[in-house]
């Protein structure tokens, strides 16, 4: 299906809007599209949402194969060659490549999967480790003639070389799928925060039993890309390191490294974009940076993992400036989102649920540039926001009052949650003492 250029920027951004529950349903919809065309877009601006939220998607051969890099997929105007990352646009080569190889058992294995959804989860494993190993030795082949007839590769792979790189890279991937995926069910979802002991037991078991270094590569690329704090991830693989062989504890370092590196280059990279951003979106990403930084400055105190001194002071400065205008932005974002709520109204859970998420953001982001800057500049935009929350608080609380008392104090009861958020309780106590004290007048 083919829209044009604005109809899509319009439902792309729309669909950003939307609820949790208004995005299953259209990606549903979307999903039920025998040929979804440039659709496909405006469903990779919601992306992160959806692995967060992980509705029930078709399941196919081609997300059997791409199950184990689901985490490293950009698409392919993000895509850098040498990224250490899976171009999204290789999907549709690779899964012709594995029926062509299958023949007959493509169709046989489209049946079985037929009104089956990624919520299948063990027919999922199931089918996979019948389809990854095949899929690896059919891929191998493939580039191995490749290498010897060019007129082969440019016929099946392209004139890009870059292609034929990524073959060879989801093969490593391929054959370490089973691993990768029973590793993921043993996790905490996407993304995930501080492991408890149950998944650091999870992670020694998978890297006790692997001591290739190609398959301890991949993993630990999956394992960065789904960590929302990368620095507490590495701090609990360098721990973990005591516990294994000399050999495996270097390939470990090394892969884990190799990939928050790689990772944190990305990041970076996706600033410089300046893409439209939310508030949460850009407070998600100042933690992850800030995580990155620190983790990779443990070289100061005595970790396994050595980065350049210079290439963090860089980094240092270019999150800086990423900081500063997301904290102005988010502030302008919460102060729009607050000059929105129906004056005097209670009841709008879905407006102040919002709000207060942009508000924790807000808050994130300010605490995260004062570490990163070592100054408190953020501050006065925190002090903006404070007063005009201040102000319309007043406001709302004293037009309910003049028709409900409990809608009056149901609002305050918002609002002062609201500058919590932001300020702190010791601030927002005496506000709420006044206010009452207003309303017990009336």
């Amino acid at each position: 299906m083919e829209i044009s250029r604005a109809n899509l920027t319009t439902l792309a951004q729309q669909l950003s809007q939307s609820t949790d529950r208004q995005l299953t349903k259209v990606v549903g919809l979307i999903d039920k599209l025998s040929d979804r065309g440039t659709l496909d877009a405006a469903i990779s601006q919601v992306r992160d949402r959806l692995a967060t939220l992980r509705p029930a998607r078709p399941l196919s051969l081609a997300r059997l194969l791409f199950n184990p890099v689901e985490d490293l997929l950009d698409n392919d105007d993000v895509y850098r060659r040498q990224s250490r990352r899976v171009n999204r646009a290789l999907i549709r080569t690779v899964t012709q490549l594995v029926e062509q190889a299958l023949g007959p058992e493509a169709e046989t294995l489209r049946t079985r999967l037929a009104d089956k959804t990624t919520h299948d989860e063990a027919l999922a494993f199931q089918m996979g480790c019948l389809v990854w190993p095949r899929s690896a030795q059919a891929l191998e082949a493939v580039l191995a003639r490749a290498a010897r007839d060019p007129a082969f590769r440019v016929a099946t792979l392209g004139r890009n070389l870059d292609v034929a790189d990524q073959i060879q890279d989801l093969i490593i991937f391929l054959k370490a799928a089973a691993e990768i995926e029973e590793l993921k069910v043993n996790l905490p979802p996407r993304p995930f925060g501080t492991l408890a002991l149950q998944h650091i037991a999870a992670l020694e078991k998978t890297f006790t039993a692997i001591d290739t270094a190609e398959a301890i590569d991949a993993i630990a690329r999956v394992l960065i890309a789904r960590a929302s704090r990368p620095g507490e991830l590495m701090a609990t693989i360098d721990a973990l390191c005591a516990r294994l062989s000399a050999t495996q504890a270097r390939l470990l370092t090394t892969a884990i490294t190799a990939a928050a590196v790689a990772a944190f280059d990305r990041d970076l990279q996706g600033l410089a974009q300046r893409t439209a951003r939310t508030a949460p979106q850009n407070a998600d990403i100042a933690e992850r940076l800030l995580s990155f930084l620190v983790s990779l400055d443990r070289q100061k105190l005595g970790g396994n993992f050595r980065v350049g001194s210079a290439t963090l002071v860089d980094a240092r400065h270019f999150i800086a400036a990423f900081l500063s205008p997301a904290v102005a932005e988010g502030v302008a974002e919460a102060i729009a989102l607050l000059a929105a709520l129906p004056r005097g109204e209670a009841g709008n859970d879905a407006a102040i649920e919002r709000l207060e998420r942009t508000l924790i953001a807000v808050r994130v982001l300010a605490d995260i540039d004062r570490t990163v800057r070592g100054d408190r500049k953020a501050e006065g935009q925190i002090d903006r926001l404070i007063s005009d929350l201040t102000v319309r608080a007043r406001d709302h609380i004293s037009e309910a009052a003049a028709r409900d008392a409990d809608t009056a104090c149901a609002l305050a009861g918002d609002f002062c949650r609201m500058i919590e958020l932001v300020k702190d309780s010791e601030f927002a106590e005496p506000l709420w003492r006044n206010w009452m004290t207003e309303l017990n007048r009336l």
